[in-house]
């Protein structure tokens, strides 16, 4: 996923009226036109060369001849796919929230957020695109690697095992985009935690590091972490910018409220012993079959890993407490858009990013990371169980950030702590 460099069209982009309703004004000339009249006035553009079917149809590169890898390598490549489209939609939500702050005093902005649809548009449609893709696309994606709930198997877990050894320490856990997606829905203070174990990164790659790393640390994206936390020059930086612009404007329409607002709930030291607590459960988990000068090298390493996670951890929530405590006027501005304009198209649009926010993270629900985990666990259970039925070693489960026990502990308890637009949906439907 690039910006400015290959990939300057998709993030040259409008959501101005005039220039969207003009085409000499909307369309790309020079270089960046993909249709150019050429002598005579003809054109030479087909739907093949339009959409790059060319690249698209040989990016797939499989290590093996087992069949199963190629829908393993498309699963992964639709995943990117629709990951790119949420951060573009997400973009354009996040500079019209932007545009939206300055058309002046809290009243005409408030006014605005339900009149001047042509304003809206590109907006409307990109929070619901981006609200489909997250509860309907990528869970039905993630499906086409087996899930139990599904009465035909589409993926074999046997044939998995065949050829996931070739590709460590490649793994899904490395996707830029969705840490990209997930600093623009407010996890930026989570991203900062480290969390998962890096031997298996740290002993392919040769790099040294802690034996725990972030989820966005160069050592496990690679070159890929400018994507994760792009720049402030980036195109991609946009995106980032989603939860905090629709914050700023509820904090403008705050104005409009009346008397004192608490802050959105604030994550308790409870919060963190609990984490703690299943952590550590964990990592005991991992010394049981394990003895001598072995267990104490694993001990020692566990020891620190939590109490770097400790660490990052209540750094982490110091500064999640303190932007809550900067958003009491934003809770109030939820209150008056609730009160005063709940079917305008800025409730609209906030309504499209917390379901797609709980669409994506939410474990009380089948969103992509439940789902993830479940196909995940179900491939897994089915390895071993062919492995023990050979009398065969149990294989590795993966280089995903430490195995499926990490990815279920994350998302039970620590994702929820950090939820999207935090002053909006406090104040409730």
């Amino acid at each position: 996923m690039g910006d400015e460099t290959g990939d300057k069209a998709w993030w040259t982009f409008s959501i101005d009226e005039a220039v969207r309703a003009d085409p000499k004004q909307s369309r790309f000339t020079g270089e960046m036109d993909v249709n150019p009249v050429l002598s005579g006035g003809r054109r030479m553009l087909d739907y093949h060369k339009y959409i790059g079917l060319d690249h698209l149809l040989i990016s797939q590169r499989p290590s093996s001849s087992i069949p199963d890898e190629r829908v393993f390598i498309t699963t992964h490549q639709l995943h990117e796919i629709t990951f790119k489209m949420v951060a573009f939609d997400m973009a354009v939500v996040a500079r019209t929230l932007e545009s939206l702050t300055k058309v002046g005093d809290p009243t005409a902005i408030l006014r605005r957020c339900s009149e001047d649809e042509p304003f809206w548009r590109p907006a409307l449609t990109a929070a619901a695109r981006a609200s489909f893709a997250c509860r309907e696309l990528l869970p039905s994606i993630m499906r086409y690697l087996g899930d139990p709930r599904d009465a035909d198997e589409t993926f074999s877990s046997i044939e998995f095992s065949r050829f996931r050894k070739n590709l460590e320490p490649a793994s899904g856990f490395q996707s830029a985009q969705f840490r990209l997606i997930q600093r623009g829905l407010g996890k930026s203070n989570l991203l900062s935690i480290r969390l998962f174990p890096s031997d298996t990164y740290r002993e392919n790659y040769g790099d040294v590091h802690d034996s725990t790393a972030t989820v966005v640390d160069p050592l496990i994206l690679r070159h890929d972490a400018a994507v994760a936390t792009p720049a402030k020059a980036s195109s991609l930086a946009l995106v980032t910018h989603l939860d905090a612009a629709a914050h700023r404007v509820l904090d403008a329409i705050g104005e409009l409220g009346h008397g004192k607002t608490a802050a959105p709930e604030h994550i308790v030291s409870a919060d963190i012993d609990r984490a703690i607590a299943t952590l550590e459960r964990i990592l005991s988990s991992k010394r049981r079959d394990v003895s001598g000068d072995v267990l104490e090298e694993r001990k020692r390493r566990h020891t620190a890993a939590v109490e770097w996670f400790r660490e990052d951890m209540a750094s982490a929530v110091v500064a999640e407490n303190d932007r809550r405590e900067h958003l009491r006027r934003a809770r109030a501005g939820a209150q008056v858009l609730r009160a005063l304009a709940p079917a305008s198209h800025l409730a609209t649009v906030l309504r499209h990013i917390v379901r797609a926010d709980e669409a994506l993270h939410d474990p009380a629900h089948d969103s992509f990371l439940s789902v993830h985990l479940r196909v995940t666990r179900e491939r897994l259970r089915q390895v071993n169980a062919y492995a023990a039925s050979r009398g065969e070693q149990e294989p590795s489960a993966g280089t995903g950030g430490g195995g499926i026990e990490y990815l279920g502990w994350a998302q039970k308890h620590l994702i929820p702590l950090f939820p999207a637009l935090v002053a909006y949906r406090e104040v409730g439907e």
